[in-house]
């Protein structure tokens, strides 16, 4: 079986979207996640310095971490290792 990265790519993208990112940190973390782009190619884009990339990607980062800690305390893990082992079987 071969794993498809541009399908986990697109469902990346499109949870960050559903996130409270403002849109530069979403803008941010596509770019650097999934496009490889540097911080002074992503500052070039969005008209920052470079320096303030790596602040974008760390705050985007938190609020994705803190969605998915809210996830798993609602049982949310579980119930999504369900829904993939019945998917499967």
């Amino acid at each position: 079986m071969q794993f498809d990265f541009g399908d986990v790519r697109l469902r990346f993208a499109q949870r960050l979207g559903q996130l409270s990112l403002i849109e530069r940190e979403r803008l941010a973390l596509l770019w650097f996640k999934l496009k490889g782009f540097s911080h002074a190619d992503i500052a070039k884009r969005l008209g920052v310095s470079r320096h303030t990339v790596p602040h974008y990607l760390s705050r985007g980062l938190a609020k994705i971490a803190a969605a998915r800690a809210a996830f798993e305390a609602q049982g949310g893990a579980k119930d999504a290792t369900s829904a993939s082992a019945a998917k499967t079987s």
